[in-house]
């Protein structure tokens, strides 16, 4: 009986070390429409998802971090929400409103126009028609305006 008891009681300690907290939310904009692609992320933890279609999310906290969770979007000002044990929560994002023409995409990221060596340029439809090639891709090689 005792080898039983003490079976369980191991058990039960093994679940309490594996038991996380999650929390569920929605993050908006200004107009009340949901937002996707936020990104979520837990203070001063590793741990980090984004926002659903419809501005949804669900986060799995880090136990041994400060419960802040961060809000960031490229075109809105970043949001911390202090959680205070709440099990849900809503969120409305900003809309920034410096210009964003001096970023440029490039590739996999983003950088600022001014800090980009060579060439840039705009091409229109109208320079594409004009070039005498196959497909599109190959319009854009070496293409001069």
């Amino acid at each position: 009986m005792r080898k039983v008891f003490l079976v369980a009681l191991l058990f039960l300690l093994c679940m309490y070390g594996y038991a996380q907290k999650s929390i569920t939310g929605t993050v908006k904009d200004d107009a009340g429409k949901g937002l996707a692609g936020v990104s979520v992320a837990q203070k001063d933890a590793t741990n980090a998802t984004m926002t659903e279609e419809d501005g949804s999310f669900k986060f799995v906290l880090d136990d041994n971090k400060e419960s802040v969770l961060l809000f960031s979007m490229i075109g809105f000002e970043n949001k911390e929400v202090a959680l205070a044990g709440a099990e849900s929560v809503q969120v409305t994002l900003v809309a920034q409103t410096k210009d964003l023409e001096q970023v440029v995409v490039v590739g996999y990221g983003i950088q600022r126009k001014a800090s980009v060596t060579g060439a840039i340029s705009n091409v229109g439809a109208e320079d594409i028609r004009k070039a005498p090639v196959a497909s599109v891709t190959n319009s854009l090689t070496g293409f001069r305006v």
